[in-house]
C-alpha cells in the first residue's frame, strides 16, 4: 500500500519543531509562540512547495516517519 509524504512529514515538522521550541525558545512569551507558528508553518509550506509532500512512499515508511517525530518530541 503507498501513501503520500504529506501527513507523516507534517506530524514529523511538528513533533521537531516542538523540541527545539521547548529547548531553546521556550519561555511562554506572545512573540514566542508567534515564532514556533511562522517557523512550522514556514517549514510545511516549503515542503508543500518543493512537492517532498506528493512523493508516495510504502505505508510502513509513513508509519516510521511519524513514529520518529513522536519520539523526538517526548524522548529527546
Amino acid at each position: 500500500m503507498r501513501w503520500k509524504l504529506r501527513i507523516p512529514l507534517i506530524l514529523l515538522t511538528m513533533g521537531l519543531m516542538s523540541k527545539l521550541y521547548q529547548l531553546f525558545i521556550s519561555n511562554g512569551s506572545f512573540f514566542n509562540s508567534l515564532l514556533y507558528i511562522f517557523l512550522t508553518g514556514g517549514v510545511i509550506f516549503i515542503l508543500e512547495r518543493t512537492g517532498i509532500n506528493n512523493q508516495k512512499v510504502h505505508f510502513s515508511f509513513g508509519v516510521q516517519i511519524i513514529i520518529a517525530g513522536i519520539l523526538v518530541d517526548y524522548f529527546s
